[in-house]
Formats: structure tokens, sequence, C-alpha cells
């Protein structure tokens, strides 16, 4: 039995095994952190949707308050005027946008325009759903008492 101890003994201590197991712990620790890299692009992505989403709702309430209220009081309101505030938002969403954050919509969307269209459309929502249009209204024109 002796003999079967040393032959294991001997297999386990020669250069091939060590390498083996090198090659072992290797493979283990880039699978680590390929799967950390992946895990903080993920994060990264999630915090920059967050961010683009309140950009576009802050410049949804911003348009809303210096453009649409205005025209809407004024009986002036008509499909051409909701197009030029549309486009206004847009307008105004591209220039606040950082150069990382547009290439990574450029990179995740063929149509730019429409992905920020929908995020526009989906912050109007937002804003209706909490009542923050209704708000601003009623702090811009306070009901007679």
């Amino acid at each position: 039995m002796q003999w079967l101890y040393d032959l294991i003994v001997q297999l386990l201590h020669t250069e091939a095994v060590d390498t083996l197991i090198w090659y072992i712990v290797g493979f283990f620790l880039a699978a680590a952190f390929t799967w950390l890299r992946k895990r903080f692009k993920l994060m990264q992505q999630t915090t920059i949707d967050e961010q683009l989403e309140k950009s576009m709702l802050r410049i949804a309430r911003s348009t809303y308050a210096t453009f649409v209220r205005p025209l809407k009081k004024s009986d002036d309101w008509t499909p051409e005027k909701e197009e030029e505030a549309r486009a206004e938002a847009i307008a105004a969403f591209k220039a606040d946008l950082t150069t990382e954050q547009l290439k990574i919509i450029q990179a995740a969307h063929a149509d730019v325009e429409g992905y920020i269209g929908s995020l526009l459309e989906d912050a109007v929502e937002a804003a209706k759903a909490t009542g923050t249009v209704k708000k601003v209204g009623e702090l811009a024109n306070p009901p007679s008492s």
C-alpha cells in the first residue's frame, strides 16, 4: 500500500500538476473578474438610465412651465405648437446630455430621436400621474377666494 501512496505523492508533486492547478486557479479568477466587470457595467447602465429619466422629467416640467402652460392659457394651443414644444424639449434634453450618455444612447438605440421622444412621453405621463403638471398650474394661478 505504501507504493500507491508514494506514487500519488510523486504524481502530485510534478510540474505538470502544479501548472494544471495554477491554470485552474487562473481560470476561476478570470471568470470572477469577467462577472464583476459585467456587473459593474450593468450597474453603470442602470445609473445612467436613472440620470436620463430624471433629466427628462426636469426638462419636461420646465418646458411645460415656460412654453406649454402660457400657450394653453391663451387658447393658442394647436397640434403645431405641441410639436414645437416637443422639439424644444428634445433639443433641451440633447443639450443636457454628456458625451458619454450620448454614446451609450447611440450604442443602445438605432433611432436616437425616437428613444428621446419616448423618454419625453414617459416623463410627461409620469408628471401627469403624480399631479406635477396640475401643481405647477395651481402655483402659477392660485384659486381666487
